[in-house]
């Protein structure tokens, strides 16, 4: 991780950590012949204690007779301003004020005090939201060659032993034994219990997960480069655009790798960017209709232009496609007919999944008052693919029991429906006519009647992006 006179700037927040790294490193430095230096961002989140914590930080460096960089940002702030959780926020400065007093202060590491457990905390986490393998390699011991974890092979035990031992004085932050977080309720609860009841080792096991699955990443990658410069068909800076033909003819597998690839490349990483929003990429490219388009966190769109779909960061020219020069996410989903396994359209402009299933009865009267978040239509009276979209100027709907037909506009003025709600609230459409504004009502003529005998349903679901 380090190399003869390497500069190593390590982050120490006071916690037990982050200190009991910084001893170790300085006990190893005169073998190591590294310089360390040490670092300390308060992040303006837990008032006096934040405060004192700094104060512990500086008189440990100064004993230690170590350089000492230290900073404050105002957290909640910078979250409002750019729209990130409070967890990302805070990553987001502590990383930018590592990298800056790297660069300005000429070290060539910066060493963080992650730990075992940290990493199987991590992929735990994952695993609860259903990641994707890139997300199970876990904390990396190294990232970009300046980024170093030494202690990422240590348990906590192993640290707190050491710790211990040493006679080591340190802090305690106490949001980390508060549970609203899922990190502190994995960690005091979940893992627990798992140590108890189903392996001693799981930790243990979760970390040699991680590494497989880094290892079995770096060939796939490599795989992956293969087919992706295959597929590009162009790029410039914020921009690559790709061979629809060629994205087709590659496995599902293969397609989200170079979707994800293209993304990084645009944006710079992945924050924000999910499952939901991989697939409606996906879904996209199995539409290719013209002008068609998804709209990505980070300024992203992802739209169909011709034989070629073009992955870019938003700019004016890109807002002026939208139909009308509209700022509006204007998106277009097919639907393929469910069989026997139900069929998932992903909507990430209104933050939503619609799941279609289908089923017979002899009991439709049964399957009426399904309330907002649930439909059922007659089968019968549906002409596949259907269309999942936003409102459009003009648009008219039979809402199921009013009798004729009326605005969509004039159903969402008349049901109070916020403006901020409409420009995303998703029309199913059957051969040009709409047959359920989604999460509100069906149109009568798709609706059940005493002769329906097979049932398309679905059901809305809220998607965390």
């Amino acid at each position: 991780m380090v190399a003869p006179a390497d500069s190593v700037l390590v982050a120490v927040s006071g916690g037990i950590d982050s200190v009991v790294l910084l001893h170790a490193l300085l006990e190893l430095a005169p073998t190591l012949s590294v310089r360390l230096g040490v670092a300390h961002l308060n992040h303006g989140l837990r008032g006096k204690e934040a405060d004192k914590d700094a104060d512990f930080v500086a008189s440990l460096a100064g004993g230690l007779q170590l350089p000492f960089h230290d900073g404050k940002e105002d957290t909640r702030s910078y979250q409002k301003q750019h729209r990130l959780s409070l967890e990302e926020a805070a990553r987001r400065l502590r990383y930018t004020f590592f990298d800056a007093v790297r660069a300005d202060h000429g070290y060539d590491k910066v060493a963080l005090g992650h730990h075992a457990d940290d990493n199987a905390e991590q992929i735990l986490m994952q695993l609860l939201r259903g990641a994707g393998m890139a997300s199970l390699g876990g904390i990396p011991p190294i990232r970009d060659g300046t980024i170093i974890r030494p202690l990422i092979r240590l348990t906590r035990q192993q640290i707190s032993d050491y710790c211990r031992r040493a006679g080591i004085a340190h802090v305690t932050d106490k949001t980390n034994f508060d549970r609203r977080h899922l990190r502190n309720r994995i960690r005091h609860d979940l893992i627990p219990v798992l140590r108890k009841y189903y392996n001693p080792a799981v930790v243990q096991s979760l970390n040699r997960l991680s590494d497989i699955v880094r290892d079995e990443l770096h060939w796939t990658d490599a795989l992956c480069e293969t087919h992706f410069r295959l597929a590009v068909t162009g790029m410039k800076p914020g921009q690559l655009r790709f061979s629809l033909n060629e994205l087709r003819g590659c496995l599902p597998a293969l397609r989200r790798r170079i979707i994800r690839r293209a993304i990084t490349l645009v944006k710079g990483d992945l924050r924000q960017i999910g499952f939901v929003h991989i697939d409606a990429v996906l879904q996209l490219i199995a539409a290719g209709s013209f002008g068609s388009c998804v709209h990505l966190p980070g300024r992203m769109q992802v739209r169909v232009a011709g034989s070629e779909i073009i992955v870019a960061k938003n700019d004016a020219n890109l807002r002026n496609a939208s139909p009308a020069g509209s700022a509006r996410r204007w998106f277009r989903y097919t639907v393929a007919p469910p069989s026997t396994m139900p069929v998932t359209v992903f909507v990430p402009e209104a933050g939503l999944r619609v799941v279609f299933s289908l089923f017979a009865t002899d009991s439709p009267e049964q399957l009426r008052g399904a309330g907002q978040q649930q439909a059922f239509f007659d089968m019968d009276k549906l002409h596949f693919p259907l269309v999942l979209r936003n409102v459009r100027s003009g648009d008219r709907f039979s809402p199921l029991g009013v009798g004729g037909t009326q605005k969509i506009k004039k159903y969402f003025i008349d049901h109070k429906v916020p403006a901020t709600q409409r420009a995303c609230c998703p029309l199913l459409v059957s051969s040009g006519q709409v047959v359920w504004l989604v999460g509100h009502r069906i149109a009568e003529a798709a609706k059940l009647t005493a002769a329906t005998t097979e049932v398309l349903k679905a059901e809305v679901q809220v998607v965390k992006q």
